[in-house]
């Protein structure tokens, strides 16, 4: 009889693993947003002179074209920032197993198997962008308009990352088994990563909905607090994935 970790199991070994360990972790955290946020600014300004100067010399200088060129700009550079996440896989994995465990593993997909990193981060930005569709809808009409509404924001944002959960819960261990399994195709990580999912996705989910309440309050404290939430999250995440490889057994 294969028996499976509850949520509650899995969170409360999350924090046995980070005991004794916060301190590394959460400048680790540090680390990784600030790495996030200077190259998200750095692509963004980037992508922007990109987008004018293409405008100016094609003579296609309008608000339509460089707005559309500037958004796809920005869908690549954030295709390339995702692929932190292979490096993140890597990290919490070694924490969890007992290894070692450094910066430097943050940037795993940039090094090793980057072809297939770069798909991976391509399909799951492209759901996310379809999924936050109605955020953007509502942002621009907002911005055009000069109408700011937070109600409106907040529900669309939530809407559109609560699809997004929902979405990906099929290719949610996608990273975790590229480290595990370098030699299959990105097609076959897909599909292993569904397979692996199937009878789980509402426990995965249930697991990321225990999240929210901490976000929020990460959120509200300036960011500061997702310094201890992003390494209890990950962690937790991880255990998650190795428990579906590595359910217990037990003798009916």
């Amino acid at each position: 009889m294969t028996i499976y970790q509850s949520c509650s199991d899995i969170c409360n070994q999350a924090k046995n693993k980070l005991d004794g360990k916060y301190g590394a972790v959460t400048l680790f955290a540090m680390f990784y947003y600030a790495l996030s946020i200077n190259a998200n600014t750095l692509l963004s300004t980037f992508a922007s002179s990109i987008a004018d100067s293409v405008g100016r010399l094609s003579g296609l200088n309008s608000p339509t074209f460089t707005g559309i060129l500037f958004y796809l700009l920005c869908v690549f550079f954030t295709i390339l920032i995702g692929m932190v996440r292979a490096g993140l896989a890597l990290y919490f994995l070694n924490l969890v197993c007992g290894g070692t465990f450094t910066y430097f593993q943050l940037f795993h997909g940039y090094q090793e198997d980057f072809r297939k990193t770069f798909c991976l981060s391509l399909i799951v930005t492209v759901i996310q962008e379809i999924c936050m569709l109605p955020y953007q809808y509502v942002s621009h009409v907002q911005v055009t308009s000069e109408n700011i509404m937070i109600a409106p924001l907040a529900g669309s944002y939530v809407l559109g990352a609560l699809l997004f959960t929902i979405t990906v819960l099929g290719i949610s261990q996608v990273f975790y088994l590229l480290l595990d399994f370098p030699e299959l195709s990105v097609k076959e990580l897909l599909q292993k990563s569904n397979q692996l999912m199937k009878g789980h996705r509402m426990r995965y989910l249930c697991l990321q909905l225990r999240f929210v309440p901490m976000l929020l309050l990460g959120i509200l404290s300036l960011g500061i607090g997702m310094f201890w939430v992003l390494p209890y999250v990950n962690t937790a995440t991880t255990i998650f994935f190795l428990d579906l490889m590595n359910p217990q057994k037990k003798e009916a």
